[in-house]
């Protein structure tokens, strides 16, 4: 049956994440207490390429998806931060992070993990530049403060940066963010991710994903096209990468998909035309479109005579008790947090 296959796919892609995804959760929320946003935001003030450096080192590690990183990119750029700079961030943050590095070494393996924060780093020096050269350095049409906005994954810039309410203790702020502020922020996307990764595997003739995502050109162009609009974080894009790979989709057209899914979607561009302006917009995302083509190229050129399955992080590294018992842990996490989140919400709805 269609949908017991689903749900038998969706599990064991959920299963496997699992410790891992608990362990990335554990090392984001480190550096998220030991590397606030204020470290980053007050050494990018300069122009050139000493801050466009800066800006893609410093959001390589931060475990914030792109709804995060905006409101974060707005008051770095109000406090006088270079174009470049600001640019860099925001490109290279969304790709990766601590949480996600973990993640994909655990599903797509060792040439994907390593790979992925190196194209990061690059592509966003690569924008930082041209956006310092070619931008404009004016604001958007719509001057509004993003920091209260959403940008389209269900969560605020209240959820993705410290909380007014937050313990002052490192040690506090590292357990609630690693292990409830996270969690409430992409474990709704990640389920979502993972399902979508199921159906995949389960609904979709190999046949189909080997001809349309192919090595070559045209693979990778159609995987960009799936990859812009929707809204995916940098840990939620693994699993359907992964239904990709296992399909027969090249390394490249995998890889496009997880570098333009976490970087733009159809809320995020609105928002950076309304506060950052047309010529940056297009800019931004020409830069994010020609990368992920460029490295989808040179992965499939590094790879793509291999048996790509040789590199996939599916064998069974974990015990399964501990698989198990960490799926279970993760999923406590994650409907707590929804909970505490969604709660007020439905109380007032019945009220």
């Amino acid at each position: 049956m269609l949908i017991r296959e689903i749900l038998v796919n969706s599990w064991e892609i959920y299963r496997e994440m699992a410790p891992y995804l608990l362990f990335g959760f554990l090392l984001a929320g480190i550096c998220y207490a030991f590397l606030p946003p204020d470290f980053v935001r007050k050494r990018l003030g300069a122009r050139g390429m000493g801050s466009v450096l800066k800006g893609a080192l410093y959001g390589i590690p931060l475990p914030l998806c792109s709804c995060s990183t905006l409101p974060m990119a707005v008051s770095m750029k109000r406090q006088g931060a270079s174009l470049g700079a600001v640019g860099s961030f925001l490109i290279s943050t969304p790709q990766t992070g601590v949480d996600s590095i973990v993640v994909t070494w655990s599903l797509l393996g060792p040439v994907f993990a390593i790979f992925r924060p190196i194209a990061a780093f690059l592509s966003g020096i690569m924008g930082g530049m041209l956006l310092d050269r070619f931008g404009q350095l004016g604001v958007g049409p719509n001057i509004t403060d993003t920091s209260t906005e959403g940008c389209g994954c269900g969560c605020t810039s209240n959820g993705c940066t410290p909380k007014e309410s937050a313990p002052k203790g490192r040690i506090a702020l590292f357990l609630t963010y690693g292990l409830r502020e996270l969690p409430e922020e992409i474990g709704g996307p990640l389920i979502l991710g993972i399902i979508i990764g199921g159906v995949i595997e389960a609904a979709i003739p190999a046949h189909l994903i080997e001809s349309a995502l192919g090595p070559g050109v045209p693979g990778l162009l159609l995987a960009m096209v799936i990859g812009v609009p929707m809204y995916v974080c940098a840990t939620s894009s693994v699993p359907i990468a992964l239904a990709f790979l296992l399909k027969g989709a090249s390394p490249g057209a995998a890889f496009v998909f997880l570098m333009t899914g976490p970087v733009t979607n159809t809320a995020q561009m609105s928002a950076i035309y309304s506060v950052f302006g047309r010529r940056n917009l297009i800019l931004y995302m020409g830069i994010v479109c020609v990368s992920a083509i460029f490295f989808g190229t040179v992965l499939d050129q590094m790879v793509g005579p291999l048996d790509i399955s040789k590199y996939l992080g599916t064998e069974e590294f974990m015990p399964y008790w501990v698989e198990i018992g960490s799926a279970a842990l993760l999923s406590l996490l994650i409907f707590s947090a929804l909970y505490e989140k969604m709660g007020p919400r439905l109380v007032t709805k019945r009220g």
